[in-house]
């Protein structure tokens, strides 16, 4: 079996889901499978009409040598022109060129995503032609899964790593035949062997005895919910602080970053309470991770279908807070691993640092249900899984 890998995996910018797709590649290693990674270098992409139908057409004809094309998609590496409509109905055309393949697309934004854009600065007939334009492209998309449904040779697959993308791709009228849902996998971390990191100092010396340290990691963006963990950490004795482990996405919002750190630096009760650690390298996230006595990831708004951050927090060992949302509620709800608040709550989410940093027992049995959930979705067994989806359709 050959299988084409279609991710940013190999481009410089890092990125979450590049690896993801590593993880997957480096999983599938020793079982049979050749296989090779087209390269999406986002870096470069000026997301011109021409370039995307310059790059589709790469991917199709490096696909003629493969049995399987994977393709790790989510809206920003595909955006084709203006509006999130054309970049969808873009894609769409693409699949129809795949048509000869056998295709699976893993969904890391949810597929209704573009509900919350076509509303934006648009009159209501310009609304209504864009969504009919849409719908038209999704029958054409829906009509030829179908097709290939009844020929029986699966041509068409969704990976969903949630509920929510599941029932996403259902209510748009996919067969639950071509979706194939599995929780995103855990990377167990390879721990760098260095004698002292910048970040384990960096950290040391932030936190004082007797302090509880509060943690996040990964890009901070604004939908994590980084706005209300800072008031959280702002409202709660100062023995609380607050460590963000992580940086700005190299195409993220600049903006939002200056306004956090000017929400820590003006504000005499968050200045020497909060951390920014800047960008992480993965190998050396163990050195925070043994520093950080709670992690909390009260994510809210519809970009939150998934976490990868999230996984790599499981291997600390140490009691993790989410907010409500489908995508950790659906962890929970099998595991009973993480303490919940609510979206949007800073005050919540306060009561419950504390509650949970006064507990014991409570964060050892958080912990206890989090090492389970590790153990039975880290990416060798998961890659077990996407085994068994290749050769159904293989």
């Amino acid at each position: 079996m050959k299988i084409l890998h279609v991710s940013t995996y190999g481009d410089v910018v890092p990125c979450g889901i590049a690896d993801y797709t590593r993880d997957l590649m480096e999983s599938l290693e020793g079982k049979g499978i050749i296989q090779d990674n087209f390269v999406l270098k986002v870096s470069t992409f000026t997301h011109a009409k021409k370039e995307y139908e310059k790059l589709y057409a790469e991917i199709i004809e490096k696909s003629k040598e493969f049995d399987i094309v994977h393709i790790q998609h989510q809206f920003g590496f595909f955006r084709t022109g203006k509006h999130y409509i054309d970049t969808l109905m873009g894609f769409f055309k693409f699949l129809e060129k795949l048509k000869a393949k056998k295709v699976f697309v893993t969904f890391h934004t949810e597929p209704l995503f573009y509900k919350n854009f076509v509303k934006v600065k648009k009159t209501k007939f310009k609304r209504f032609i864009y969504r009919l334009r849409l719908n038209y492209q999704w029958k054409k998309l829906l009509s030829l899964c179908k097709e290939m449904e009844e020929k029986g040779n699966g041509k068409f697959n969704f990976v969903a790593h949630n509920e929510l993308v599941t029932k996403s791709l259902l209510t748009l009228g996919f067969s639950l035949k071509c979706i194939h849902q599995v929780f995103l996998p855990v990377k167990i971390i390879q721990n760098r062997a260095i004698e002292t990191s910048y970040f384990q100092e960096k950290i040391k010396n932030f936190k004082k005895e007797n302090e509880v340290l509060v943690g996040i990691i990964g890009f901070l963006e604004a939908h994590k919910g980084i706005g209300e963990l800072i008031e959280a950490v702002r409202v709660l004795p100062r023995n609380y602080k607050l460590v963000l482990c992580g940086g700005q996405r190299i195409a993220g919002d600049s903006q939002f970053l200056e306004t956090v750190r000017k929400q820590i630096y003006t504000n005499v009760f968050l200045k020497n309470r909060v951390l920014i650690t800047g960008y992480v390298p993965e190998g050396e996230l163990h050195y925070c991770f043994d520093l950080i006595d709670i992690f909390a990831f009260p994510y809210h708004g519809f970009f939150a279908s998934s976490s990868a951050a999230i996984g790599l927090a499981c291997q600390a060992q140490k009691p993790i807070i989410t907010s409500r949302i489908k995508c950790f509620e659906e962890i929970t709800k099998v595991y009973n691993c993480f303490e919940m608040v609510s979206a949007h709550t800073s005050y919540e989410l306060a009561d419950a640092i504390q509650r949970i940093s006064s507990n014991k027992e409570k964060a050892k049995e958080l912990v206890s249900n989090i090492r389970k959930f590790v153990d039975e979705n880290h990416w060798e067994v998961s890659s077990q899984k996407f085994m068994s989806f290749y050769q159904k359709v293989g």
